[in-house]
């Protein structure tokens, strides 16, 4: 499979700023259907055949399963699940997994917007004191993923101006982060899919974005065409 513009931008972004050595972050955003894990598993691939050690991490554990050599990001960096402002995460500086930080070029970060910002400062905090390092996660090259769009951190009987107070983006860090936006919807060149199936993926695909952009809304009301429901709501139904 070739890459389309906006993923090839991105594959030598994160490539020659691995090379570099030099660390960063990256956010690498686009809607559903527009790549983001084909691309990460590709630069996994292109870093580790380099022999470089590339981390695949996820918010999710689904997510996380999709990812070569995945898991998810509490699991890997021993995040505390109740996080504070002042969090760390519980690795030894003797541990292994310390010394696998120590070797790490580049972390993957899947479905990022849906954790709370404290997560993210905690590994950058735990980071910094395992590489001695005052720069970004101690000068790990980050490389967050996801959709603003989707899931956003759960604050429990959260107001709006706490969850978003809660996002990656309210975060110091994100002053650091280079976006890499993916804008093609991949899913339309299926060359399975018939002319009639490409416009009605299309169109789909229009009104899932203009939710999540705000702009199909009728005083907050979302309006959903008949023949996307589900006709009952038995758990069958709804598996299939």
């Amino acid at each position: 499979m070739r890459l389309n513009a906006d993923q090839r931008i991105a594959f030598d972004a994160l490539c020659q700023a691995v090379a570099s050595g030099e660390g960063g972050a990256f956010f690498l955003e686009g809607f559903g259907g527009t790549g983001k894990t084909f691309l990460i598993n590709l630069v996994l691939a292109k870093i580790r055949s380099d022999r470089g050690i590339a981390l695949a991490t996820a918010s999710s554990g689904i997510a996380a399963t999709l990812l070569d050599g995945g898991t998810t990001a509490h699991s890997r960096f021993k995040i505390p699940i109740d996080i504070q402002s002042d969090s760390t995460c519980n690795i030894p500086a003797q541990s292994h997994l310390a010394e696998l930080i120590h070797e790490t070029q580049l972390v993957f970060w899947d479905e990022a917007p849906m954790q709370h910002r404290h997560t993210f400062e905690a590994v950058d905090r735990t980071f910094k004191d395992i590489h001695n390092d005052p720069r970004p996660f101690g000068g790990v090259m980050f490389c967050f993923c996801g959709d603003f769009r989707q899931i956003l951190p759960v604050v429990p009987r959260g107001t709006r101006g706490q969850i978003v107070s809660a996002c990656l983006k309210r975060s110091p860090l994100w002053h650091h982060v280079q976006r890499l936006p993916l804008t093609i919807n991949m899913r339309l060149f299926s060359p399975q899919m018939s002319p009639e199936e490409r416009l009605h993926q299309e169109e789909f695909a229009n009104h899932i974005l203009a939710i999540g952009e705000g702009r199909d809304t009728n005083n907050e009301i979302i309006q959903w065409p008949l023949n996307g429901i589900v006709p009952d709501n038995t758990s069958r139904s709804l598996a299939n």
